[in-house]
């Protein structure tokens, strides 16, 4: 499992596994993302996930535009972000967990 930090106006930074108690589906306890991601826990969203990831945001985050995760995660899942369209853009940190699959 990997774990990457994308931070408006900073480069990706990869969250080292031991700091990061998630279990065996790649769900990371509440606090600890409110940690990583800068916010209360309640405010913790997952944007998206599937079998191989969990896309985690700020519930309605004001912060700045953070183009690096909405490519990442529109190349991840095919979701297309539009800057123009407000409703569409991700805003904030946003952490996306990479889930290895067992055979």
């Amino acid at each position: 499992m990997s774990a990457i930090l994308y931070s408006p106006g900073l480069p990706p930074r990869q969250i080292p596994d031991l700091s990061m108690p998630a279990d065996d589906n790649g769900v990371i306890p509440a606090d600890q993302l409110g940690i990583l991601l800068g916010c209360h826990p309640a405010l913790v969203d997952i944007l998206v996930s599937s079998r191989s990831y969990i896309v985690y945001s700020v519930f309605d985050s004001e912060g700045g535009l953070n183009e690096d995760a909405m490519l990442t995660v529109s190349n991840m899942t095919g979701i297309m972000f539009s800057v123009s369209d407000e409703d569409t853009i991700l805003r904030g940190p946003v952490l996306i967990v990479t889930k290895t699959e067992s055979n």
